[in-house]
């Protein structure tokens, strides 16, 4: 009886002690209205309280709040998202000099410039206990300072930084890398959308050759290009720390690949334990690169005709047109094969026309994938064509072509009798205006497409304001992705009352365009009715 009551004790302890931890979680939060009512709570300094949203909130650079922060010693989460500290940011910095409370500070969409984020980081020196900053969304922009400003303390704490959409540019990506070769903490770093090219990525890549601790490294949506890449692959047979590396959307039209593959191969081969700790997103549009096949094992598999074998992905080779021709032929009889990715092979529009020939053949293929290669006007008339009478494809991805305006046209004359197509994947070409126009128009017929994305354009208002009126007749998109393009928000304001009445778009995506505060928005909708629905920014 005794034992019985000692574990009923134990077990009524455990629940209450939970749920006191469960009311401690939920009320350590404080938002806050006003510069006066941050004051307040900071100089109360009561242990309760951890983290401190201003989200919204004017006049934090104020020499009150600065005082406030520096004597507090409970905080340690700052949330300044949405506030305009162009000209504070350099006296708020200092808080962290004698701050050894705060672990991280978000600071989304505060117009902080270059020489904010300097004075951050070099107040971080002797800080011993600040571990994340977020500076995305500001108007960092290296190209305003000169060289000899940019000299980073080192720090001994920090663990991530994030500068997603800035202008670090090439220079302030050199100074970064300057700076991670001595660091010993950082283990994050994402810059994303920061106009990044190939000398940037090739003095991360120099860095990271030395750097032992950092494990994720996001670049996607930049402008590296062959030698970047190219440099970022060598860098992985020296390094064996980083476990994440983000590519994704970046102008990687490689031609000569031989060395690029030898050294993924080999960064594969030669830690097959860690295989899965290092993904390379974006060489392959977000696939994990396991196996690199030959022109020669392609064709020993197109023509096997094995029903086992579903898919085939050809990446990083130079296919010839001898091969072409042998490609082609076999694929006009293969019977098996669902899906074909062709992708980074330098295939040109006399190669790629051949293998369109082979498609009025083939009536099983579902996705085609011919992302990261030289396809133009030419290529995409044949193709178009095919398209036209297609009954087997579902999904097409052309990213990363050199594919405009006109070679759109004829697509969207396709699209307008083609009734199977459910996903158009057009990201990072040189579709404009005129080529979201005629897409809108093949959409006002077209039933069948559920997903068109056109990321990373160069679409602006008239594009986006055909495409939001084919909406009103299209009942069959669910999913439009517009992202890093040349909208502006108010285009998107004036504009949603169309939005509010679709009942079958689901997901609308505009990040990365010129949205100044809200440039990380997305509009997902919410059903609130039978047809009306939410948008939120």
């Amino acid at each position: 009886m005794k034992n019985i009551k000692k574990i009923f004790l134990l077990v009524m302890s455990l629940f209450f002690s939970r749920s006191l931890f469960s009311m401690m979680d939920q009320n350590c939060k404080v938002n806050v209205l006003s510069a006066e009512e941050a004051v307040d709570y900071l100089m109360a300094n009561e242990s309760y309280y951890t983290i401190l949203d201003c989200k919204f909130v004017p006049d934090l650079d104020t020499p009150n709040v600065i005082n406030a922060l520096k004597e507090n010693n409970t905080f340690r989460i700052l949330d300044f998202t949405n506030n305009c500290l162009i000209d504070g940011i350099i006296d708020l910095a200092e808080i962290l000099k004698v701050n050894n409370t705060i672990e991280e500070w978000i600071l989304d969409s505060c117009y902080i410039k270059a020489d904010g984020f300097v004075a951050l980081i070099n107040a971080l020196k002797d800080n011993k206990t600040f571990k994340k900053l977020d500076l995305s969304n500001n108007l960092i922009d290296f190209n305003e300072l000169e060289f000899e400003d940019i000299s980073f303390e080192i720090n001994e704490s920090l663990k991530e930084l994030n500068l997603i959409n800035n202008k670090i540019g090439d220079k302030g990506a050199i100074a970064l890398a300057k700076m991670l070769k001595k660091n010993k903490t950082l283990e994050k770093l994402y810059l994303i959308n920061n106009e990044i090219g190939d000398k940037g990525a090739i003095a991360l890549a120099k860095m990271l050759k030395k750097n032992k601790t950092l494990e994720t490294l996001y670049l996607c949506s930049n402008k590296i290009g062959d030698e970047g890449a190219i440099a970022l692959a060598k860098m992985l047979k020296k390094n064996k720390t980083l476990k994440e590396l983000d590519l994704k959307d970046n102008f990687m039209s490689i031609f000569n690949l031989k060395e690029i593959n030898g050294c993924m191969r080999k960064r594969y081969l030669d830690n097959l334990t860690n295989i899965h700790e290092c993904m390379i997103k974006g060489f392959v549009g977000g696939y994990l690169i396991e196996i690199v096949k030959s022109v020669e094992s392609a064709i020993e598999v197109l023509s096997s005709n094995d029903p086992d074998i579903k898919a085939l992905k050809l990446f990083y080779t130079m296919i010839d047109d001898v091969d072409i021709e042998i490609i082609s032929d076999k694929l006009g009889r293969n019977t098996t094969l669902e899906e074909i990715y062709f992708c980074y092979d330098s295939i040109n529009d006399s190669q790629f026309e051949k293998i369109v020939s082979a498609l009025n053949k083939n009536r099983t293929l579902k996705v085609l994938d011919f992302s990261g290669n030289n396809i133009e006007l030419l290529g995409i008339i044949e193709f178009a064509k095919v398209l036209k009478e297609n009954k087997s494809l579902k999904e097409i991805n052309f990213s990363v072509n050199r594919i405009t305006d006109d070679a759109i046209k004829y697509l969207s004359e396709a699209l307008k009798k083609n009734k199977t197509l459910e996903k158009l994947i057009l990201n990072i070409n040189y579709i404009g205006d005129a080529a979201a126009i005629y897409l809108s128009e093949a959409l006002k017929k077209n039933k069948g497409l559920k997903n068109l994305s056109l990321s990373i354009n160069d679409i602006g208002y008239k594009g986006i304001e055909e495409l939001l009126k084919m909406l009103e007749e299209n009942k069959t998109l669910e999913e439009l992705d517009l992202r890093t393009n040349k909208i502006e928000i108010n285009d998107i304001l004036e504009l949603t009352e169309i939005l509010k009445k679709r009942s079958s778009l689901e997901n609308f995506k505009i990040s990365f365009n010129k949205f100044g505060k809200f440039q990380f928005a997305d509009i997902k909708f919410n059903f609130v009715g039978e047809n009306e629905k939410n948008i939120k920014l």
